[in-house]
């Protein structure tokens, strides 16, 4: 997880009001569906409601998992790597 504040270069920095929140999700593609909803996904609304901007990156071997980055409804926009 990095946590930057508005000065930095990210891209989405300049769509941000504040600070932000990015999220990365590389470790899920090791976790079963079941691991990730049971102990990562209650944890990211906690963390993006510190945040003004909360976006979260995964890379496309992680698709099987969508629906329940989908329904994390704190998270704003979503970034997937192919």
């Amino acid at each position: 997880m990095n946590s930057v504040d508005s000065s930095s270069t990210h891209h989405a920095d300049s769509a941000s009001p504040g600070r932000i929140i990015r999220t990365q999700k590389n470790a899920t593609t090791i976790h079963s569906p079941y691991l990730y909803r049971m102990f990562a996904q209650p944890v990211n609304p906690k963390l993006a409601n510190r945040f003004a901007g909360r976006f979260m990156r995964f890379h496309s071997t992680s698709m099987f998992l969508l629906e329940a980055f989908l329904k994390i409804k704190e998270i704003r926009c979503i970034e997937v790597i192919f």
